[in-house]
């Protein structure tokens, strides 16, 4: 260089500070990418592990995070969760079932600014703005949302029941209530399953709140002409009691049901040792391979007319939780941004695929443009509910439900069914009002007051109270706080609803 002209000397070392200078700026550009730490209640005894196939997939979509997860089971997460607002020991993000969102301890760590008010979100990204409102009112405090509901179908609800124990008797699927209360007594007493033994019984669990529903009772509450009216005061959640309490006489129901734990309970239906279950739509495709007599056909169904004519069905949260994001481990709204955008991105219809289809080429196969399940390496089947990556990611994860927004795909019949029984229940969901309201005085009354009716309610279906007993705890409950609590109730949706 020191042969060049000043002039040229100038300009090479211009372009050399400019390169260097550009350099600089590549490399400073080049950002790690945001660790987000998450402790999610999920349903698998293995939770998959840092850096997997599925996660980096995750990760390369979004871009620019690095997840860093701690899995439980969701019931030993609920209880962790008191100890970690109380520490300040949360992570960046954590999801938390519905029961818990009503619970006192969270309610007041959302008032007090433990997680973000994430409202604005809900209303502005767009794969949010068409989420049921239901879904997202019914967790609110105080018109805010602090978290990102985990959306589901409003109103899962459904009985599940052994299709080939009804043809062995020469039945036909039951559409009405009264039809339904006769299969659980056929399958407790005319030997079902054709083996000459006594010993099947009509269902696993109380069906008692499903009859009150399709009855006509409130779910938990109804509001009418300024009042609240209790599930428990209505003739029709009598009516339903009265059937339980003749379905445990003649042993339909198990004779423990109330200490019985869901392995158990579920446990009885697989082995085939009880006829039906009254949970959810998802049942039939948990159950159909699990189930232990090769013989064994589910069917399900929650469309079951009354005396009436009418149909009713309860409706749910709308959501399975909600996600929420700590304040203290979220600084700024600088980072909150990058991290509800992982969610956002995940209701994209390609995370979509993945969380409920799985990975292409894998799980499944586009053929003219319709997704079709590939068999696994047992050879069999996977749908929606039994791939590896739905109970680890999608369950905990995704705020858009995945399964009603994948590319078109051939499903078998209990995916299938289970789409359709959502579908069939919405135009007969029953909402309780008072989901979404905060009531003090149901906090410091509800919980002693729910056991009252709770232990009226069994000992009569079991026999050891009469009908009279029954209604004078009943009339307990009200002396002794429900009156005044269905009143603040009614105030408050008052208020709510204008």
């Amino acid at each position: 260089m020191k042969n060049l002209s000043p002039i040229l000397r100038t300009l090479c070392l211009m372009m050399v500070l400019c390169l260097t200078v550009g350099c600089v700026a590549v490399v400073s550009a080049e950002e790690e990418p945001l660790q987000v730490t998450m402790y999610l209640g999920c349903l698998v005894l293995e939770y998959p592990p840092d850096g997997n196939e599925i996660e980096k997939t995750i990760e390369d979509y979004i871009g620019g995070v690095d997840f860093k997860i701690n899995a439980y089971s969701q019931s030993v997460l609920h209880e962790m969760m008191p100890t970690l607002i109380a520490g300040g020991d949360l992570p960046m993000v954590v999801n938390v079932g519905g029961s818990q969102l009503s619970k006192s301890y969270m309610i007041t760590a959302m008032k007090s600014g433990e997680f973000w008010d994430v409202t604005d979100y809900l209303n502005t990204l767009e794969n949010f703005k068409d989420l049921n409102p239901a879904c997202i009112s019914n967790y609110a405090i105080g018109g805010r949302n602090y978290g990102l509901p985990l959306e589901r179908g409003i109103s899962r609800e459904a009985t599940t029941y052994r299709y080939d124990w009804l043809q062995n008797l020469g039945m036909e699927d039951p559409t009405t209530v009264e039809e339904l209360v006769t299969m659980l007594k056929r399958f407790t007493t005319d030997d079902p399953d054709g083996n000459g033994i006594d010993d099947t019984y009509g269902t696993v669990n109380d069906p008692t709140g499903r009859f009150a529903i399709m009855l006509g009772a409130p779910l938990n509450w109804r509001y009418e002409d300024g009042h609240m009216l209790k599930a428990e005061l209505t003739e029709e959640y009598t009516q339903a009691l009265d059937i339980s309490r003749e379905l445990y006489a003649m042993g339909a129901i198990h004779p423990e049901y109330t200490i019985r734990e869901r392995a158990d309970i579920e446990g009885d239906l697989i082995q085939g040792k009880a006829g039906a279950y009254f949970n959810t739509s998802t049942d039939i495709t948990a159950f159909q391979s699990l189930m232990v007599q090769p013989e064994a056909v589910l069917q399900t169904s929650n469309i079951f007319a009354n005396e009436d004519g009418n149909i009713y069905t309860a409706a749910g949260r709308g959501n399975n939780g909600a996600l929420l994001f700590s304040t203290k481990a979220i600084p700024d709204k600088e980072t909150l941004d990058k991290v509800i955008n992982i969610f956002d991105r995940l209701a994209d219809q390609e995370m979509c695929n993945l969380l409920a289809l799985g990975v292409e080429g894998k799980n499944y196969e586009v053929v003219n443009g319709v997704a079709h399940m590939l068999p696994d390496e047992d050879g069999s089947i996977k749908n929606f509910y039994t791939n590896s990556i739905y109970n680890p990611y999608t369950v905990p994860m995704a705020v858009r439900w995945p399964n009603l927004r994948t590319i078109p795909a051939e499903l078998d019949y209990g995916a299938k069914r289970n789409l359709e029984i959502i579908e069939e229940n919405a135009p007969y969901a029953v909402a309780d009002p008072t989901l979404g309201l905060t009531s003090e005085l149901y906090l410091e009354l509800g919980p002693d007051l729910d056991t009252l009716l709770g232990d009226a309610k069994v000992l009569y279906i079991m026999g050891q109270i009469d009908r009279d007993e029954y209604l004078k705890r009943v009339e307990q409950w009200r002396a002794q706080g429900g009156d005044d609590i269905a009143a603040d109730y009614a105030r408050l949706y008052e208020e709510k609803n204008g």
